[in-house]
């Protein structure tokens, strides 16, 4: 049994300075009303296609990520 994800309202998240290769975005499908995603200066290779279902997303900020392509 797989729980839901949790609604919350939440428009930024920092997550500046990560160790991330890849993106956990199931995690955040909860948050309605994410405007500005702040993931610079990490370890980024790879964007999930599913960053495309965070349909509020104003701002994603991927600066200083060792990303191949986009």
């Amino acid at each position: 049994l797989v729980p839901a994800p949790l609604q919350v309202d939440i428009a930024t998240v920092l997550l500046h300075d990560h160790a991330f290769v890849s993106l956990p975005v199931v995690p955040l499908l909860g948050l309605r009303g994410l405007t500005h995603l702040d993931l610079s200066f990490g370890a980024l290779t790879t964007i999930p296609e599913d960053i495309a279902r965070l349909k509020t997303l104003v701002v994603l900020d991927l600066r200083c990520n060792a990303l191949s392509t986009l």
